[in-house]
């Protein structure tokens, strides 16, 4: 869990050492293509760096010369495994622990379909109950069409003795349509899972 800053800062440190060196390398064949692109258009370029507000343009230019085969990478994204993956980087970064209910257990009143997976969230330190997580990441007719967070019940303290636990649902809609969690994802899609997700509820429940 993230409990220091200084924690904090080697794990940013270990990300920049990583990830830098090869964003640069990224954006070298991006730049590459770029300048080839404002030849043959006798376009003058207008100093050495790359405009972030290219980068899409040159990045789908490229993934086509290359003829990537999007389905084919997207084998190796199955849903199940993305969402168990998400899971473990927030328990780990949260000190929390994601449980799932299996389906025999959870009612008709309890879930709003029978795709939707339900998780019990736990404090790892000393097993103490925070609250629910429903994930509900398939598509189908009438569902709203856009990925977002929504809280389904906010923690209440009404007595030391009773607090009324959260609960939290993510809904994605990224055309995942058949074969329901056995679905693969394309890579595109695969960070649904971050922008959104409400980790902060989860930290502030568990404080």
């Amino acid at each position: 869990m993230a409990n220091t800053t200084d924690w904090v800062k080697s794990f940013l440190s270990q990300l920049e050492a990583t990830l830098c060196p090869r964003g640069r390398d990224e954006i070298a064949v991006l730049q590459h293509r770029r300048l080839e692109d404002m030849q043959l258009r006798r376009i003058q370029p207008v100093g050495d760096g790359f405009p972030p507000w290219d980068k899409q343009y040159y990045d789908r230019l490229v993934k086509q010369e290359f003829d990537i085969d999007h389905l084919k990478i997207s084998e190796f994204f199955p849903l199940e495994r993305i969402a168990t993956g998400m899971l473990g980087i927030f328990a780990s970064l949260l000190g929390l622990r994601f449980d799932p209910i299996p389906a025999e257990n959870l009612t008709a009143g309890v879930i709003w379909h029978d795709t939707v997976q339900v998780y019990s969230v736990w404090d790892a330190s000393d097993d103490r109950f925070i609250g629910y997580l429903y994930l509900d990441l398939l598509w189908r007719k009438y569902k709203y069409r856009e990925n977002q967070c929504v809280n389904i019940q906010c923690v209440r303290i009404y007595t030391p003795a009773f607090i009324s636990r959260f609960a939290v649902a993510k809904y994605v809609n990224a055309g995942l349509y058949t074969a329901r969690w056995k679905q693969t994802m394309s890579v595109d899609d695969s960070d649904v899972f971050v922008p959104d997700f409400n980790s902060h509820e989860l930290r502030l429940a568990k404080a």
